[in-house]
């Protein structure tokens, strides 16, 4: 039974019916997926929920050392070094450089393809006084060879771009290393400082304690008076205070140095003090020396350095592609078929092959693109001069960095010292008040006016110590000497400006 003619439009209107009902209800759940309202948090639905909380761990507590473990500065940077994700991530950067690099050097090399097709085809066609019907399978390998020739230097910038910045990332990796471990060293130095400032804050409150009980024994004979007494407790309060600000400094400091570690900041972490103050061999020379280190050995200099380089050979491969290319094109191929044909009543049948083979120069040249190769040229020589003048106001800031990083350590060292003379010199003032005021010579404010005057001391003492080793590891930083000598054979040193061999020699400290 044939369906009636008006049966189409209402088909028709049907399924434009349901089509819009299936866009409405995709429209809908892209709506659903979305926040409600501006003012609400999003609430995942339950297998989103779920995922999220099966997200793979980043392991960062494997292999903790041992809570009860003191480790020294040393120790903590080659702990860092191993585990720390930014070095990992840093490296897998580098890598990645050297794959690229290997994949504009295959440029040079010929590309061979090949090819297959296979598949049946049907073709009837009217012929007088019938049809005829062609049934055929064809099957089809193909190998072709493509090489480019000539492109007017295009692949050697190419290969140019990808070495200097497989450099520049290898620049990059020495610059993330060197700042894990000038983040190690601050963390360590600080945890130290937080120690210091809790020992001295313990201290301080046992002299508190001290001051007390002897106010507390001259009162009960009715040699201290109540006004004593209360300063007494107002120092010892104080004490109390102050001791608990340690205690919450120093949890902070080995948060910090956790983190700096690539650890959980929850993470146990026990330091050996450090030996004696820090080494001032560097300021035995002059800022100008140390700016000249500087800008030979800085990788992040150097990384930018690598980096202009690239650009500028990348220049170089943009005005190369304006030129034409020429390129040898080689192809081979057979075709199998089996025919079988209808024709008129009568059938053939047959199979066999047949072959083709092609070899040519190709010469390729846009002659007109809007300017679309040219203005890449300029943008690229643009990129490179941008990357000029970014090097030469890197240059500006570490020329800065050192000269402010060497005369904070002179400074540091000046304040050290008076900072130890300061601490020697409110020990015996407080020692003689304390038995001034024993034998009643010396009033309660006096003594306790002596008591806060070395707690000031000692926590001066403390913070210019830990201000002296800062600014130096600031200075080694600053000059780019918080490399750690490298494992296996030394890379390739790029210079980072137009700096002569002869100049980068490495300078004895």
């Amino acid at each position: 039974m044939n369906p009636s003619p008006s049966a189409f439009p209402a088909a028709l209107k049907a399924l434009a019916l349901a089509a819009s009902l299936a866009a409405a209800g995709l429209a809908a759940a892209d709506e659903e997926d979305a926040p409600a309202s501006p003012e609400s948090a999003w609430a995942p639905p339950a297998r989103v929920a779920r995922e999220a909380g099966a997200l793979p761990a980043a392991a960062l507590r494997e292999n903790l050392p041992p809570a009860d473990r003191r480790m020294s500065l040393l120790e903590l940077v080659d702990l860092a070094l191993g585990r720390h994700p930014a070095t990992r991530q840093a490296w897998a950067s580098a890598r990645q450089a050297a794959a690229q690099l290997g994949a504009a050097r295959s440029r040079y090399w010929p590309t061979l393809t090949l090819g297959a097709s296979a598949g049946k085809s049907a073709t009837t066609q009217p012929t007088y006084p019938g049809f005829s019907t062609v049934d055929q399978w064809v099957g089809a390998p193909q190998l072709s060879l493509t090489w480019l020739l000539l492109d007017f230097g295009g692949r050697h910038a190419g290969v140019e771009a990808a070495r200097e910045a497989l450099f520049a990332s290898n620049f990059q990796f020495n610059q993330t290393v060197q700042s894990v471990v000038y983040g190690v060293t601050r963390g360590y130095y600080l945890c130290d400082t937080a120690q210091g400032s809790l020992d001295a804050a313990e201290a301080n409150l046992r002299l508190a304690d001290t001051t007390l009980e002897l106010f507390v024994r001259k009162a009960r004979v009715g040699l201290a008076t109540e006004t004593d007494l209360l300063q007494a407790r107002q120092a010892q309060a104080q004490a109390v205070y102050d001791l608990e600000a340690a205690r919450g400094g120093l949890k902070t400091a080995r948060a910090g140095l956790a983190q700096a570690l690539g650890m959980p900041a929850n993470a146990p972490v026990s330091i050996a003090p450090p030996e004696g103050a820090p080494s001032l061999a560097t300021l035995d020379r002059q800022a100008d020396q140390l700016v000249d280190l500087a800008l030979r050995q800085r990788p992040d200099l150097s990384a930018k350095y690598a980096n202009l380089l690239a650009l500028k050979a990348q220049a170089r491969q943009a005005d190369a592609a304006i030129w034409p290319a020429i390129s040898a094109q080689a192809s081979g191929s057979r075709t199998f078929y089996d025919a079988q044909t209808d024709a008129n009543g009568k059938s053939f049948s047959g199979d066999s092959h047949y072959n083709q083979g092609s070899a040519m120069l190709v010469m390729s040249v846009d002659l007109f693109d809007g300017l679309n190769l040219v203005n890449k040229a300029r943008a690229a020589r643009a990129a490179a001069e941008a990357a000029q003048a970014d090097l030469a106001n890197a240059e500006l800031a570490a020329t800065a960095e050192v000269v402010i990083a060497y005369s904070d350590v002179q400074t540091a060292a000046k304040k050290y010292a008076a900072g130890q003379i300061l601490l020697e010199a409110s020990r015996r003032a407080f020692e003689a008040m304390q038995i001034g005021s024993q034998a009643g010579l010396d009033s309660a404010l006096d003594l306790l006016t002596a008591q806060n005057n070395l707690a000031s001391a000692s926590a001066r003492n403390v913070q210019a110590r830990s201000d002296l080793f800062l600014a130096t590891a600031r200075l080694a930083n600053a000059t780019g000497s918080l490399l750690p000598p490298p494992k296996l054979a030394r890379s390739a040193a790029r210079p980072a400006a137009a700096v002569s061999e002869e100049a980068l020699a490495p300078v004895e400290p």
